[in-house]
Order: structure tokens, then C-alpha cells, then sequence
């Protein structure tokens, strides 16, 4: 997941991306209303924001902590782990209750508001949710949550991501404990019920794909395997609460929602992994305490921009996000800004960048000026430009 590299119909992918997530073409249809064209002037200070957080229900007080909860018992830690191995993912029923309904409604308000469901990631509501799932899969893998995020609200008639493994190429199909444990697992905690007949989770089980520890194989043999296994396929629907987690070789996809369904899907997704293979975005923080909210705007603009070439940023968005990493940039880390993780934030910082100019978006540009200026500053910048 949150900073993976997918293919799209919106952008050519670089060479460099095979260390990704990688989304078959075909598939990559956005699950996702556009965001209003415009967008409100957004607050400009920490109080401003907790004011806009009440006003759709919600709260943010950063100097508030979580209580962290309990671990899971062993022995559905071990049938955790044994699920993992041997199918590359594990279903975990009901490990969040509390505060999703105040989620899945602040996705809606925030979108009546013109922002996307991304926004979701300033509350406090949204890191309690993070902490409970964050606390109960670290016991099981000894993983850090690295904060690559993506906020999904799927409504009628539109589809979920399309068929793809969160990460490609030789060092993904290596990324492994001699246990047959992954050292990247991606985080699916349903806010809203998750059916078939609203968009859920389907996946080829690890025990079904000869190419899960293959580093020889290509995405574009993916789809391939699955018609070959395809009995082997499984939907994973979930009901609210429930947490779904898969290593970085699954392959898996959202399901389509019919245009008749009953309600919108709704889900916070994140990745975790082992420092060998992946680094946070912001610098780690004591257990049960909340990031700053200069650090959950960051990484807002962060995500949204890293997945760019997947879901589209909108015009009216573009100098809103480009702004929020000009003043809060300096809370990433050199992992995330510098595309270490295997993201693709340069590269899309990049096309944000041409789109304002050519489109004559002053304010874009400049602020993607001074976003350059940073990474320069830090020894940062793999394309250069002038600007």
C-alpha cells in the first residue's frame, strides 16, 4: 500500500517503479467520485483545524493519547501467523469498534466539504482506529506501521483498485522470514460493512500461486495466473470492524459495486513492514500518543501526491496539497521525500509541477517551487528542474 507504486491509464510508469505495487492496466479504473471542483479556503492555523474538525463531528487534540490496547492471545496470534504463511493474508474479526461510525461519516462530510476522503487522516478518531489494528499486527510480525495510507470510499456503481501485488520485482519476492513470514503487510480495517454486494476484498491465496516467491515473474503475468488458478480465488468479505491484512505478493483487487447497492464501501488502509525493507514516512512515535497535526497534514499532501498517477489529483487540489507540503514537508522523512520506500512521490511531484506551468497555475508552481527548494536543501532531488 499507502506510498506503492501502481500502473495506470494516467501516467507512463519508470523503470525504476518494479520495486512497487504494480495495478494491471486494464484494471485501473478509479473507485472514486471526482471531489468537487472547488475547493474552500482551508484553515491556516492548528486551532483553525481543530474548528473545521468539530465542525464535522470530529476532534482534533494533539497533546491526546490512546490507551494501547491489549495484544491479541497467543494462540490467535499463532493462527495468525499461520495463516500468513501459508495463504499470504489473515482475516481478524472485530479488532475495531469504536469510532467507525464517526469515520465512515466524516468521509462523507469531508467530500460535502469539496476535500477527499484522505483528510480523514487529520482526526483523532481515524489514529485510534490506527493504533488498535497497528497494536494487534505488530504482536503478530514485528512490524512497524510505515504510514503509507489511502483512504477508499467506493460508492455505487463504482470499482475498487484493480487486480495487482503491492509490491513487484525480485526484492519483493524475497522480502520473507525463514518462516514464510512477509516483511510488508498491507492493513484493510472495513469502516462500513464489505460484501459482495457493496465492493470487497477478492485474492488469489499464496497456496494457489506458483509466482508468490517467484523473483523472476512480471505483473503482466498476474492476470494470467489468476485465469489459470481462478478456482482457487477467494472474496474476502468482512463486516465493520474486521481487519484484513496480505503480504506485499498477494494478488487481490476491489470488487466492483453494483449501482443498486445498499450503501457506499468504506475503508482505511495502511502498510506496515520491517525497517530492512521499508522506513516510515514521519518519524516514529511513542505507542498510543498521536502524530502532530502539522505531521498528519504532511502526510495528507504526501499520500495524495504519491498516488497521483492512480487517483488523479484534481486541478483545485493541486496548489492545496502543494501548499501543505511547502510548510510541512519538513516532518517527512528523507525515506518517503527522497523515494527510498519505492514510492512515487518525485516522479508525480514532477507531473504536479508540469500541469501548473502548463496550465498557468501560478500558485501551483511556486509552491512546487519551494517544495524543490526542500528536497535540495536535504540532498533530496532525483530529477532535476527548473523552476
Amino acid at each position: 500500500m499507502l506510498a506503492l507504486l501502481s500502473l495506470s491509464l494516467h501516467a507512463p510508469l519508470p523503470a525504476r517503479s518494479r520495486s512497487a505495487r504494480v495495478m494491471w492496466p486494464s484494471r485501473a479504473r478509479a473507485a472514486h467520485a471526482s471531489c468537487p471542483p472547488v475547493v474552500p479556503p482551508l484553515p491556516s492555523s492548528v486551532e483553525g483545524w481543530r474548528t473545521f474538525a468539530a465542525s464535522v463531528g470530529m476532534r482534533l487534540g494533539e497533546a491526546f493519547a490512546f490507551p494501547a490496547p491489549p495484544p491479541p492471545p497467543h494462540a490467535q496470534l499463532e493462527a495468525l501467523r499461520a495463516s500468513m504463511s501459508s495463504d499470504g493474508y489473515f482475516v481478524l474479526p472485530e479488532v475495531c469498534q469504536e469510532e467507525l461510525s464517526l469515520c465512515a461519516g466524516a468521509i462523507d462530510r469531508l467530500e460535502e466539504a469539496g476535500l477527499p476522503p484522505q483528510f480523514l487522516l487529520l482526526f483523532d478518531e481515524t489514529w485510534k482506529v490506527v493504533d488498535r489494528a497497528t497494536s494487534a499486527l505488530s504482536s503478530a510480525f514485528r512490524l512497524a506501521n510505515v504510514q503509507d495510507f489511502f483512504i477508499f470510499n467506493v460508492k455505487p456503481g463504482m470499482t475498487g483498485w484493480g487486480m495487482h501485488r503491492d509490491r513487484a520485482g525480485p526484492a519483493s519476492s524475497r522480502a520473507f522470514t525463514e518462516q514464510g513470514l512477509p516483511l510488508y503487510t498491507t492493513v484493510w480495517v472495513a469502516l462500513t460493512d464489505a460484501s459482495v454486494q457493496t465492493s470487497c476484498i477478492y485474492l488469489l491465496p499464496a497456496s494457489a500461486d506458483p509466482a508468490y516467491r517467484d523473483p523472476q515473474s512480471e505483473p503482466a503475468e498476474d492476470p494470467e495466473i489468476v485465469l489459470r488458478q481462478h478456482q482457487y480465488v477467494r472474496a474476502i468479505p468482512a463486516n465493520r470492524g474486521t481487519v484484513l491484512s496480505w503480504s506485499q505478493r498477494v494478488i487481490h483487487w476491489g470488487s466492483a459495486s453494483p449501482p443498486g447497492a445498499p450503501s457506499s464501501r468504506k475503508t482505511l488502509a495502511f502498510a506496515m513492514a520491517d525497517p530492512s525493507y521499508e522506513l516510515p514516512s514521519i518519524h516514529p512515535r511513542s505507542s498510543g500518543s498521536l502524530p502532530l497535526v502539522e505531521e498528519r497534514l504532511a502526510l495528507i499532501a504526501f499520500t495524495l501526491v504519491c498516488y497521483h498517477h492512480t487517483r488523479p489529483v484534481t486541478p483545485s487540489m493541486r496548489p492545496v496539497l502543494l501548499e501543505l507540503l511547502r510548510d510541512h514537508a519538513h516532518h517527512l522523512t528523507d525515506a518517503a521525500l527522497g523515494s527510498r520506500n519505492g514510492n512515487h512521490f518525485q516522479s508525480n511531484l514532477h507531473l504536479l509541477w508540469e500541469a501548473a506551468r502548463t496550465s498557468a497555475d501560478t500558485r501551483s508552481s511556486l509552491a512546487a517551487s519551494e517544495v524543490y527548494a526542500h528536497l535540495e536543501g536535504r540532498g533530496l532531488v532525483e530529477r532535476r528542474v527548473q523552476h
